[in-house]
C-alpha cells in the first residue's frame, strides 16, 4: 500500500471513529446539552453532574420554562426537592437551578439568563433562594468594591452571554459547548459512565430532570465512613477554609454587608419582572452552629440576618414581593443527635453533615414559606421580628447546652482544643 493511499485509509477511519463517538455523545447526551430523551436502562443517570452542573442546568432550565425556580448552593441543591408535595399546585412546575459551590453572584446570572431567554413569553413567577451566611464572608484581601472574576465565573458569564446572543459570530461559547459535548475524549467517557451509571441499582452522582442534585454520594460517604466521623470530617473541612486572616462581613465600601449589591441586583430582578421573592436563610446542624460560636462570627452572623431584613423591608415598601425566613435557629431538627455506634451508618433524620439537610426537613421548610394567610410564622424576619427571633435563637441556644454540655464542648473543641475554648460563650 502506498503512501498516500495509507493515509487516506488512515484518515477515514479516524474520522469514522469520530463520528461514531460523536453519535454515541449525540444519543447519551451526556451534559444535557443537546436535550436528548432519557431513556431508563441507557442515559437516564447523568454522573458528570458532579463536575459539569454548571453547563447542564445553563441548558436545562431554559428549556423548561419553569413556573418556579430555586437558586442557592449545594444546601439548595439536595434539600429543596422540585418535586415535594409541600409546593402548592399553582406553583409548579418547579425547576431547580442551585448550583454547588454557587455564590448569589452566579445565582443572579442564572436567573437573568433564564428571564431573558424567555423574554416576553415567560412563566416564571416565584424564586426560593437558600441563602448561606458563610458565602457572604470574605477574607480582607477580597473585600472593597470586589474582586476579580475568577475562571469559573468568566466561564459562566460567557456561555451565558452566547446563549442569549443573536448573531452566529457572538455564539461561539455556545458553539464550543457543542464541540466538546460531541467530539472530546472527556464526553465519551462521560457517556460510558452515563451508561453504566443508568445500569447500576446502586445509586450515585446525578441529576434529575427537573434540576435535583441527588444524595447518592452522600448516602455512599454515609455508608462507608459513619454519620459521626462524616460530620467531623465536613466541620473539619470548614476550619480549613476560614484559617487566618480572618474573613468579614465588611466590603469596605460603607454598604452593610459583602454581596449587598448582588442582593440588589435580585430584588431589582423581581420588581421588573413581577417576581415572588422567597429569601430562605438555610439551616445548620447544632454542630456548625456551635462552631461559628467558638469561631467568633456569631455577632456578625446576627449582623448579617439583620442587614437582609432591613434590605427585604425597603424592598418591600418600594413594592417588591419579598419574604425573608430565618431556619438557622436551635430548632429541634437542627438538634439531631448522631447516632450510636452500633447505628453508625444509618442516616439521620434530617441531615447528611452539617449544613446539607435532607429533603425531608427541606419539605417543612417550603410547607412554610409558601403557605399563605394568617398569622406570620415565627421564622419570618421583618423590622417587628427580628429582634424577637434572635432573642429566641439565645434562649434556645442557652436551653441546649445547657442539656448537652458535653456535645457542645465536642463540637466547640474542634475549633480550640483545650479548657480555655471548651465552655460556651455566655448568652
Amino acid at each position: 500500500m502506498s503512501a498516500n493511499r495509507y493515509l487516506v485509509t488512515a484518515l477515514f477511519a479516524l474520522a469514522g471513529v469520530m463520528l461514531g463517538s460523536a453519535l454515541v455523545n449525540f444519543l447519551v447526551d451526556p451534559y444535557l446539552v443537546f436535550g436528548r430523551p432519557r431513556v431508563a436502562g441507557f442515559n437516564q443517570a447523568k454522573p458528570a453532574a458532579e463536575s459539569r452542573e454548571g453547563l447542564m442546568k445553563a441548558y436545562e432550565a431554559q428549556r423548561h420554562n419553569p413556573r418556579t425556580v430555586v437558586l442557592g448552593s449545594s444546601r439548595a441543591d439536595i434539600g429543596l426537592n422540585p418535586a415535594s408535595a409541600s409546593w402548592p399546585p399553582q406553583w409548579g412546575p418547579v425547576y431547580n437551578l442551585s448550583l454547588a459551590g454557587a455564590d448569589l453572584g452566579q445565582n443572579l446570572r442564572y436567573l437573568k439568563h433564564l428571564v431573558r431567554a424567555h423574554a416576553g413569553r415567560s412563566a416564571l413567577e416565584h424564586v426560593v433562594l437558600g441563602l448561606d451566611f458563610e458565602s457572604f464572608l470574605a477574607r480582607p484581601k477580597q473585600a472593597g468594591t470586589g474582586a476579580d472574576a475568577g475562571p469559573r465565573e468568566l466561564e459562566i458569564q460567557s456561555r451565558l452571554d452566547a446563549m442569549a446572543a443573536v448573531s452566529v459570530a457572538s455564539q461561539q461559547r455556545a458553539w464550543q459547548d457543542k464541540a466538546e459535548s460531541l467530539f472530546t475524549l472527556d464526553a465519551l467517557l462521560d457517556s460510558g459512565l452515563a451508561v453504566l451509571a443508568s445500569q447500576s441499582a446502586t445509586p450515585g452522582v446525578d441529576i434529575d430532570a427537573d434540576g435535583q442534585f441527588s444524595d447518592g454520594q452522600l448516602r455512599k460517604w454515609t455508608q462507608t465512613d459513619g454519620v459521626a466521623q462524616l460530620f467531623k470530617q465536613k466541620n473539619l473541612d470548614m476550619l480549613r477554609g476560614f484559617k487566618p486572616p480572618r474573613r468579614s462581613l465588611d466590603p469596605g465600601d460603607g454598604s452593610l454587608m459583602r454581596g449587598q449589591s448582588q442582593v440588589a441586583g435580585l430584588l431589582e430582578l423581581a420588581r421588573q419582572h413581577r417576581l415572588k421573592l422567597v429569601l430562605l436563610i438555610q439551616p445548620s446542624h447544632v454542630s456548625r452552629l456551635e462552631m461559628l460560636d467558638a469561631m467568633g462570627y456569631w455577632a456578625e452572623f446576627e449582623l448579617w440576618k439583620r442587614a437582609l431584613t432591613t434590605i427585604a423591608d425597603a424592598a418591600r415598601a418600594s413594592g417588591v414581593n419579598v419574604t425573608l425566613w430565618d431556619f438557622s435557629g436551635y430548632e429541634p431538627e437542627n438538634l439531631e443527635q448522631l447516632p450510636a455506634k452500633e447505628q453508625a451508618h444509618t442516616p439521620l433524620q434530617w441531615y447528611w453533615d452539617p449544613v446539607h439537610y435532607r429533603p425531608a426537613l427541606g419539605d417543612r421548610l417550603l410547607a412554610m414559606v409558601t403557605a399563605e394567610g394568617g398569622a406570620p410564622p415565627p421564622g419570618m424576619l421583618t423590622a417587628a421580628t427580628v429582634d424577637a427571633r434572635l432573642q429566641q435563637v439565645h434562649r434556645d441556644r442557652a436551653a441546649y447546652r445547657e442539656r448537652n454540655q458535653a456535645d457542645a464542648n465536642q463540637w466547640r473543641m474542634l475549633v480550640c482544643p483545650g479548657p480555655s475554648c471548651a465552655k460556651p460563650a455566655a448568652p
